[in-house]
């Protein structure tokens, strides 16, 4: 041994370091066999190993040793623990710990460490494995490490890996992990509100490449997952071009009948599917907000928090030095600002669009309108964006109506209004 311990004082003074020293010391003790009054056996057969450790440092360190070391029962008479389930390797991790408070963690090695550190009872070094899991914790590792963190009730850990998943759940879908997971796993996650997706089709192509995985999971998983799928909030275009046709929706009675019944919804308004399931947190519109918008910037007001949030700024729509008339519209969870802008000194007007995507909080021009008059109203009915009457360059009232379809980004000229109107405010209440 490099160091004397007979022979050498310990020379810190302060009570942290002290004790690490003491610790330190103790441990090479352990290693060495030197005044150990516990042998604990561990492995089996060929695999079968004698670690020595101290009573004292056991009993102070675990609950488990601590009851072992202080029954009626022979392993207090005798000095001697059996731990057949451990191998030497782990178990020399355990005592490390125990000594120290610190171990040598790997990728390799912490499953068996955890399963230990629950075993013996030991939550700071479940805590210092549970730093080393979040701290690399990754596409390929995360679906192992949520399991494991349930399987031994680690709160923080579930926390940390449930919310890794759920943030990055298309990408963590695609994984073998998460691929070799059963139907009831699969359903958890496809189930929840809180997955972040784009679009609700994202959620069908998950549990679609789940399914292919295996003949039979087609047959007897498809369906319990499809029931998941909200389809009130898929779009028109893929619910009759990919849902409707698809094999495995048309074999089954209850998958068809989800998706006819949002395409009902989608066709005449009735929003049955929408009352029946609410959309998933990342899709949900900001309810109950206030929009401002001036030139290319817009402010959000949230009155749960009683303040004011500028979004991002549009793209050129809208700048300086051109003047600008636009209104606001709501469609499918998404803003949209639909106007026209004047060019100061040319006179030349050109329309239009842009939407704002909450989920990217970001601004996007889409198809402006043929032609957009001043003194307009916005309007918003069915999943559909209507444009009302206005003034044209003469100064006279129109009674035009465009309409536009979020789905195919394409506005339509549709039935005049009834008279001439502008300056107006257009209100849709849904029937």
């Amino acid at each position: 041994m490099s160091l004397d311990l007979s022979s050498e004082a310990i020379t810190w003074t302060g009570a942290e370091q002290y004790c690490l020293e003491v610790m330190k010391r103790l441990d090479i003790q352990r290693r060495s066999e030197e005044f150990c009054d516990v042998i604990l056996n561990v492995g089996c057969g060929i695999h079968q190993a004698r670690l020595k450790a101290h009573r004292n440092v056991l009993s102070a360190a675990s609950p488990f040793f601590y009851n072992a070391l202080n029954s009626d029962m022979k392993e207090k008479e005798e000095g001697v623990i059996s731990l057949e389930e451990t191998s030497k390797t782990i178990m020399d991790g355990v005592l490390k710990y125990m000594y120290t408070g610190y171990v040598d963690v790997s990728a390799e090695n912490v499953p068996e460490l955890f399963a230990q550190a629950n075993y013996f009872i030991l939550p700071s070094l479940t805590y210092f494995l549970s730093n080393f899991i979040i701290q690399t914790l990754s596409l390929s590792n995360c679906v192992k490490a949520y399991y494991l963190a349930c399987k031994y009730q680690c709160e923080r850990l579930m926390k940390e890996t449930r919310g890794f998943i759920l943030s990055n759940f298309v990408a963590v879908a695609k994984t073998e992990d998460f691929l070799n997971l059963s139907c009831e796993q699969v359903e958890e996650w496809i189930s929840s509100d809180e997955v972040v997706v784009d679009v609700e089709e994202k959620v069908f192509e998950v549990v679609l490449r789940w399914a292919e995985r295996d003949e039979s999971r087609k047959q007897n998983d498809f369906r319990d997952l499809f029931r998941h799928l909200r389809c009130g909030y898929v779009s028109r275009d893929y619910l009759f071009e990919v849902l409707l046709p698809h094999p495995l929706v048309r074999e089954n009675s209850g998958c068809l009948s989800s998706v006819f019944n949002a395409m009902k919804s989608a066709l005449d308004g009735t929003e049955e599917c929408l009352f029946l399931q609410a959309p998933r947190q990342c899709l949900k519109s900001h309810e109950g907000t206030v929009v401002a918008c001036r030139e290319n910037r817009a402010l959000c007001y949230l009155p749960p928090t009683q303040k004011w949030f500028e979004l991002p700024k549009m793209n050129s729509s809208f700048r300086y030095p051109e003047q600008t008339e636009h209104a606001i519209g709501v469609c499918h969870g998404r803003l949209y600002i639909i106007g026209r802008t004047t060019t100061r000194g040319y006179g030349s007007t050109s329309c239009v669009a842009e939407r704002y995507e909450p989920s990217l909080n970001k601004w996007f021009q889409v198809n402006p309108p043929a032609n957009v008059a001043s003194f307009f109203a916005v309007a918003t009915l069915q999943g559909f964006i209507y444009i009302l009457g206005g003034k044209d360059s003469q100064n006279t009232s129109r009674d035009s109506v465009q309409k536009y379809n979020p789905d195919t980004n394409m506005w339509q000229e549709v039935l005049p209004l009834s008279s001439p109107r502008a300056k107006v405010c257009a209100i849709a209440d849904g029937s």
